[in-house]
């Protein structure tokens, strides 16, 4: 399984995501407000979650269903990040 972790800074350029025909969900990551998508397809299941913890707006996706990602990105949640 790959996993990509991804950080970028406010002022960034934004980021642009493709969810035309995919389901939208506002979770949480370490008290933080999170938008998590869901890709499926015959050859299984690939995620996106991305969050803000006020300093950087973080992705991290790979072929995790909602539980197995949401729980990835808590725990690699770097303090002071």
């Amino acid at each position: 399984t790959t996993e990509i972790y991804t950080l970028s800074l406010h002022d960034a350029l934004p980021i642009y995501i493709n969810t035309e025909g995919y389901d939208l969900q506002e979770t949480s990551i370490n008290g933080c407000n999170a938008v998590y998508i869901e890709y499926s397809s015959d050859q299984g299941v690939s995620s996106i979650v991305i969050w803000n913890n006020k300093d950087y707006i973080i992705t991290l996706s790979g072929d995790f269903d909602k539980s197995e990602l949401v729980n990835l990105a808590i725990s690699n949640e770097i303090d002071g990040f």
